[in-house]
């Protein structure tokens, strides 16, 4: 599994922005080695490579990861309010805590995805159609 600290170092898209990465308590980062809960708002990561990466607790709200490679990704307690995530793979994603609300999801893969009680997702989305475990 890839730290979060390190996934930018392997991180390809070819939308990639400027915006800075910031960690929880907003000081933009100037190395990428303690990332935890980094805040990815807005950023634009479509068809980004970021398979198996350790997002646990960043801040993707808003974020484009439109066809963007999750599977095996650590999700936990991640902040995916009006993501969109359509057609992105997160097969196998430990999604547990993170909070879906007003994500876009249609095409997205989740099969053997992990979520918990307190995973929060849209309104209508059912984790069991989509190939979800439920996991505590």
């Amino acid at each position: 599994m890839v730290r979060a600290g390190s996934f930018f170092q392997y991180v390809r898209s070819p939308h990639m922005t400027t915006t800075p990465i910031k960690d929880k308590a907003g000081q933009t980062l100037t190395t990428y080695d303690d990332a935890d809960g980094v805040c990815l708002q807005k950023a634009d990561l479509r068809q980004a490579s970021l398979n198996g990466a350790d997002l646990e607790g960043a801040d993707l709200c808003y974020a484009n990861l439109e066809k963007a490679d999750l599977a095996g990704a650590n999700l936990r307690d991640a902040k995916l309010w009006a993501t969109d995530l359509r057609g992105a793979d997160l097969s196998d994603a430990d999604l547990r805590g993170a909070r879906l609300w007003k994500a876009k999801t249609r095409l997205a893969n989740f099969s053997g995805a992990k979520y918990n009680y307190a995973t929060r997702f849209s309104r209508g989305f059912d984790p069991r159609q989509k190939g979800m475990k439920l996991e505590e």
